[in-house]
């Protein structure tokens, strides 16, 4: 009885505030395993440096024609897709978690994951195959990133961005229980993804053209999360991009 007494009084006793303040933080953004997925896939792009990795694809004297094929880092073009749009999709993954039951915030996650991220991987390599033929034809490597940030800043004024910018703040209602609430949330994975291809497309292009340099990717993931969650103005991103085009041009 007194073991009894003594679990009770330890259940009972207050958390202490920074892990109140934890608790509630996680609670409050159901979605924090996403970010941390995230994270697990730059840190791994950070590790892999063998073979045409990071290292080889930087280093100076590289030529493009040599390969006939510009691969993702290491061939990780599942890893590079992760690291890039998890955190694009982390916005709508709490909205499928706070328009889900309490016990199904996880699974309401995971199936539009597995959506969203579907639908992008294999938009990614149709895309790596057009930045690839695309440096292959200029075979240098600030050119090609300089030309693809300018066709990306004019994609950045155009009507048809602003629409797909803001078809990915749409909601879908998602049914509350069974299969039927599968259906929406992969649905609502794949609406969103679909929209976020038609907004972020040309940007996309960047990392591939640039030959996959750590760099490139850092700047368009921080780009593209900017302007999905903050919403400057158009004219700020056009600045940073024709910015990045005027120099690599000047460098080259």
């Amino acid at each position: 009885m007194r073991a009894l007494t003594m679990d009770t009084v330890r259940r009972a006793a207050p958390l202490p505030a920074c892990l109140r303040q934890a608790r509630d933080w996680l609670r409050r953004h159901p979605e924090w395993w996403v970010l941390a997925l995230c994270a697990a896939a730059w840190l791994c792009l950070l590790q892999r440096s063998d073979g045409v990795g990071f290292t080889a694809i930087c280093r100076g004297g590289f030529n493009w024609r040599d390969l006939g094929w510009i691969p993702a880092p290491d061939g990780g073009l599942p890893l590079m897709t992760a690291a890039m749009m998890l955190p694009l999709a982390a916005g709508p993954a709490r909205y499928a978690a706070f328009h889900s039951l309490w016990r199904r915030r996880r699974r309401a996650i995971a199936v539009f994951l597995c959506g969203y991220l579907g639908l992008w991987l294999a938009a990614a390599w149709l895309l790596d195959a057009a930045s690839a033929l695309w440096l292959s034809a200029v075979n240098n490597l600030s050119l090609s990133l300089a030309g693809a940030a300018l066709a990306a800043a004019a994609w950045q004024q155009g009507p048809d961005k602003a629409a797909a910018l803001a078809a990915c703040h749409r909601g879908r209602a998602l049914a509350p229980s069974g299969w039927a609430a599968d259906r929406d949330c992969l649905l609502y994975g794949l609406q969103n993804g679909a929209a976020c291809l038609r907004s972020c497309w040309l940007l996309m292009l960047l990392p591939g053209a640039g030959g996959h340099g750590l760099a490139v990717m850092l700047g368009v993931t921080a780009l593209a999360t900017t302007e999905r969650y903050r919403r400057p103005a158009a004219a700020v991103s056009t600045a940073a991009l024709l910015g990045l085009a005027l120099w690599l041009a000047i460098a080259a």
